[in-house]
């Protein structure tokens, strides 16, 4: 998909300080593809610059998911259905990627979670490896959805089928670029998940990490999206006072950037949307329901 995107690219092996997006060269110059940001790398370490980068893309990379899926279909290696349960009886893994929004009340709202739960539990067999890829609380994965799972199921989770958590962390319009070039963190309920998760997403050839068990990897999608929510905000801030004082911002963020304790985010017209804003409510509230004030 990079190829496409920026034709003569290279990937890198160290990553945008900004954005976790994989660098990439094309001739001479080294830039963030998902900022766009030129950089400077020395010594495996990465230095935003305030340059951006101008290199040309594909004038049609716009059209390229419906190509591929266009492709895809004509080929016969990707077929749709509607019926989940049959699906799930035919596939070595199963990926859960629904919506998990906050309601009205602040709270987390895993209806769609839910239901498709219940009908993936409906046509589990043994072997198949369910992995969750949507922003949930911790402790999600082994308790609601394994549950479920079992209860429509009847099958036990690490023992009859493999059950992880691996977030997804791509933005809209790089989704997949970003498979090639973002690391995978996975969080299995035994070994065996993780190994075999791992194995699936290594096909994009990026790094992989296995962590200690699910609720690792659900915390670490929480905590990601709340340093960026927050930095953001404190970014959006900061130029607003620079604003006010007559001083570029981003001349000023270039100057702290000499420091490498110091990574302030670029500002912006915000974090993206629900999918980031949501996230230190699906921390909170279950913190919060244990004592945590």
């Amino acid at each position: 998909h990079s190829k496409n995107l920026f034709p003569s690219s290279k990937v890198l092996g160290v990553t945008c300080p900004n954005c976790g997006v994989r660098i990439l060269a094309v001739g001479r110059e080294k830039f963030c593809p998902s900022c766009m940001r030129s950089v400077v790398v020395s010594s495996g370490s990465v230095r935003l610059t305030t340059k951006m980068h101008r290199a040309g893309t594909k004038s049609d990379s716009s059209h390229e998911m419906e190509d591929l899926l266009r492709r895809a279909l004509a080929s016969g290696n990707l077929e749709l259905s509607d019926d989940t349960g049959a699906s799930v009886r035919r596939s070595g893994f199963v990926v859960i990627t629904v919506g998990t929004p906050i309601d009205s009340e602040k709270r987390p709202d895993t209806r769609a979670l839910v239901y498709a739960s219940k009908d993936i539990g409906r046509g589990l067999r043994k072997g198949t490896v369910v992995i969750v890829r949507s922003t949930v609380s911790v402790g999600t994965t082994e308790g609601l959805v394994g549950r479920i799972l079992r209860e429509e199921s009847g099958l036990v989770p690490g023992m009859d089928f493999g059950l992880t958590h691996v977030p997804e962390t791509t933005i809209e319009g790089l989704a997949l670029f970003e498979l090639r070039t973002l690391s995978k963190i996975i969080g299995g309920i035994d070994s065996a998940s993780s190994r075999a998760a791992a194995g699936l997403f290594a096909v994009f050839d990026a790094p992989v990490r296995i962590f200690d068990g699910p609720r690792i990897t659900e915390a670490a999608k929480l905590f990601l999206n709340i340093y960026r929510d927050v930095n953001i905000a404190l970014a959006n801030e900061l130029a607003l006072a620079c604003e006010t004082l007559g001083v570029d911002v981003m001349k000023v963020i270039e100057a702290t950037r000499a420091d490498p304790k110091t990574n302030l985010l670029t500002p912006g017209p915000g974090v993206g949307g629900y999918c980031l804003t949501k996230d230190a409510y699906y921390l909170s509230q279950p913190a919060s329901e244990k004592g945590f004030v």
